[in-house]
């Protein structure tokens, strides 16, 4: 008989991640959205961190000159830039 010690932390976070799978496939967003805030900043990092790599890469590409060359266009013209919270509220808009 092979015994495994599985840290009890390890053993914690999996047995964390097993029921939000399991309640994944039943729960409505906002429901999971709730459930997830409840979890602490690590575990909400992890998840959206999982999240985040699980979607397709973009279809299209951004070169390192084209990046360049929008940081000197924003060094150059504050006007440019946006806020964060202009950003954030682009990023909401796009995700309805």
């Amino acid at each position: 008989m092979i015994t495994l010690l599985i840290p009890a932390q390890r053993l914690q976070n999996s047995l964390a991640e097993q029921r939000l799978a399991c309640m994944l496939g039943c729960m409505k967003l906002e429901e999971l959205t709730a459930e997830a805030a409840k979890l602490s900043e690590d575990d909400r990092a992890s998840l959206a961190a999982r999240l985040l790599h699980g979607l397709e890469k973009p279809h299209h590409g951004v070169s390192d000159e084209e990046v360049i060359n929008r940081v000197r266009e924003g060094d150059a013209n504050d006007e440019v830039m946006i806020t964060f919270d202009q950003l954030v509220s682009g990023l909401r808009f796009r995700a309805r």
